[in-house]
């Protein structure tokens, strides 16, 4: 192969390449599919309609609840209840409460 050949060889490799990595970062395969813990107190709160707020922690469903949750969210007030929730990339799920 002759010397320009190589090059445009390399060059259509590498245009590939980036052009492939561009299209995967773009698509993001592998994103978490749920909100963030903050995110996701936020809208329970609103959700609920009250004034004290949340903080909402990573959880799995350990074989006694009757659905899969992501989170475990605890009331600033002492006498308020908890809720398990389950959420996708934009919205909650309240699927119990804690007590």
């Amino acid at each position: 192969m002759t010397r320009i050949r190589w090059v445009a060889l390399v060059w259509a490799l590498a245009v590939i390449g980036a052009t492939s990595m561009a299209v995967g970062w773009w698509l993001d395969p592998f994103s978490d599919p749920r909100l963030n813990a903050d995110k996701s107190a936020a809208l329970l709160r609103a959700r609920l309609g009250v004034d004290w707020t949340f903080v909402c922690t990573s959880a799995e469903n350990d074989g006694t609840l009757p659905a899969d949750v992501d989170y475990v969210c605890q009331p600033s007030r002492a006498s308020e209840i908890g809720y398990w929730l389950e959420t996708d990339d934009s919205s909650i799920t309240i699927v119990g409460r804690t007590g």
